[in-house]
């Protein structure tokens, strides 16, 4: 099962579309499922997951998520600091 997304606006009509970056179009108050390809691009783009970045009034997310969020430089920088240095810091 993937992930189904719902937007849901009441200043705008039931009609009117808004567009995600990544995932494409969505029809206000309607939900709409999301390919593997949407959500890992989607993710790409933002660096998290989509859950997280629609969690937000207006947005409705379930499902199961399977896309796979990249490292940030941050995670990386202290994961090689620590092998540097032979262990944990």
């Amino acid at each position: 099962m993937s992930l189904t997304v719902k937007v849901t606006n009441k200043a705008f009509p039931d009609d009117h579309v808004f567009s995600i970056s990544s995932m494409g179009n969505f029809t206000n108050g309607k939900a709409r499922e999301i390919t593997k390809e949407e959500e890992q691009a989607f993710v790409d783009e933002r660096g998290i997951p989509v859950r997280d970045a629609l969690s937000g009034e207006g947005f409705d997310v379930s499902g199961t998520a399977t896309a796979k969020v990249p490292e940030s430089d941050e995670e990386t920088a202290t994961t090689t600091e620590k092998d540097k240095e032979g262990g944990e810091s």
